[in-house]
């Protein structure tokens, strides 16, 4: 039986050509015979465009259009003036959906587990998606796809890790110095094993998401061959390669850390205009941990990340006028912001706009955009979810025991407010929901207490004091 990484691959493989289709029909009804010209390379970004020919055979030139630029076309580009008029706007949710599963499980998860239940929710959304569209013949075709796979187990010959990891990194990062299209081809590849170093490297360009320094320091460690190879040709090394560099000296993959030097390179590579290293270095700016705190000058990093369409800068500077500490506070720059970075696939920004929601009382609006957050596992969105369906506001029914799920999840992992929400409800008890247990609030307040939460600490007295729970 295939994984499930391999599984969802292969449901965005079969969904490609049926949109690509549904693009082309409705690109060469307004543009003729132009459709490429002016409904594709004259619409994207730059870098959304750059592998793209200038020309060819229809068949041809939409076999070059991946899930992700076909995504951008429908449901971004092209959505008011051509599919909205044609369709009703859950195709363009179902789109975005698409574009999310793309993004978190065909690039960037490599060998981290997938659930069944996400396997299930890139069928639905497939299946969805193919109704709206009239693709009703093709929903038959998905439904044996998936039987199929079911079945097959594939051969010794087809399992990864064929070659030694260090020998075929090598070769991708050689090919790379010399034809960046087909280093990358084979970075791909690598990636799409679970190899981190590929996954590392792949993540400073614009379509993949930035690793935690934590993950990385975990996962990677670059051997001497491929840092030698790298100094070797610094002089060459595109701005994304110098990114890299300035991680393997900053976190100390494979070499002794030193700051300065990855830093370094790191100014370099933005200063050449890579978009995730503007974003670094204006982040570097405003913690000030490797360079002196200048918020001025991390507004400007940000903002040149912004204009090249850095989703994590967009999230950044939105925050930012999100807080209005360093900026005046300003919610509708903020949610224009997060919006860009929310459609590339960035699950903070997704939370935000349900904070900025919540925050002007549209609840309903607030629980879509933090449910989204919260699947993901924005640990913010999921408290900012529970304390909704624990209060009960904005005609939203309360529900104490979806409330405590999504609460225990932004819990675990540290989020003080939602340990003291579960201690409340578990002092108080909640007729037919939840059943009063002290002992267990006591666990809830304490792990909130630990964290300086003034009320927990005060909650914790009192229950001493009554005699409600033990006091060893």
């Amino acid at each position: 039986m295939l994984d499930n990484k391999m599984k969802i691959i292969k449901l965005l493989d079969f969904l490609t050509p049926i949109l690509a289709e549904y693009l082309y029909r409705h690109l060469k009804n307004k543009y003729k015979q132009n459709w490429w010209q002016a409904g594709v390379l004259g619409k994207l970004e730059e870098h959304h465009k750059r592998d793209l020919p200038s020309g060819g055979e229809d068949q041809s030139l939409l076999n070059k259009l991946d899930i992700d630029k076909l995504t951008i076309l429908i449901a971004i580009v092209h959505w008011e003036e051509i599919f909205l008029p044609l369709t009703t706007s859950r195709v363009r949710t179902y789109i975005r959906e698409i574009r999310d599963i793309r993004i978190h499980f065909y690039a960037h998860r490599g060998m981290e587990p997938i659930e069944d239940r996400e396997v299930s929710r890139a069928a639905d959304t497939i299946t969805r998606v193919l109704e709206i569209i009239g693709e009703h013949e093709k929903i038959l075709d998905l439904q044996t796809l998936l039987q199929d796979m079911e079945r097959f187990q594939p051969a010794e010959s087809e399992q990864i890790d064929r070659l030694d990891n260090k020998v075929a990194e090598l070769e991708a990062l050689r090919l790379l110095l010399k034809d960046e299209e087909e280093g990358s081809r084979l970075l791909h590849e690598l990636a799409e094993q679970g190899r981190w170093i590929p996954k590392h490297i792949l993540s400073y360009d614009l379509g993949f998401d930035l690793f935690p320094p934590k993950e990385i320091k975990e996962k990677v460690k670059y051997p001497v061959e491929l840092i030698n190879l790298l100094l070797n040709a610094e002089n060459q090394l595109t701005p994304n390669l110098l990114c890299v560099l300035g991680d393997i000296y900053q976190l100390g993959l494979g070499v002794p850390k030193n700051q300065k030097s990855g830093t370094e390179y790191f100014f370099k590579a933005a200063e050449q205009g890579a978009a995730k290293a503007q974003y670094l270095v204006g982040k570097m700016y405003e913690e000030g941990k490797v360079v002196p705190k200048d918020y001025q000058k991390a507004i400007y990093w940000y903002g040149m990340a912004v204009g090249r369409d850095s989703k994590e800068a967009q999230f950044s500077l939105g925050y930012l006028y999100y807080e209005g500490k360093v900026v005046s506070q300003d919610f509708e720059k903020a949610w224009k912001l997060c919006q860009k970075a929310a459609n590339q696939g960035s699950n903070e920004a997704k939370y935000l706009i349900g904070s900025i929601h919540l925050k002007r009382g549209s609840y309903k609006k607030a629980l879509f955009w933090l449910q989204k957050a919260a699947d993901r596992d924005i640990a913010e969105a999921q408290y900012l979810l529970g304390y909704i369906y624990y209060k009960g506001k904005g005609g939203v029914e309360k529900n104490y025991k979806v409330a405590m799920q999504v609460l225990v999840k932004a819990a675990d992992q540290g989020i003080a407010e939602a340990q003291f929400l579960i201690g409340e409800m578990y002092c108080e008890g909640k007729k037919g929901e939840i059943k009063r247990n002290y002992n267990k609030a006591m666990q809830w307040y304490l792990k909130a207490a630990h964290q300086g939460h003034a009320e927990a600490q005060i909650k914790l007295a009192h229950l001493y004091n009554k005699g409600n729970v033990d006091k060893e």
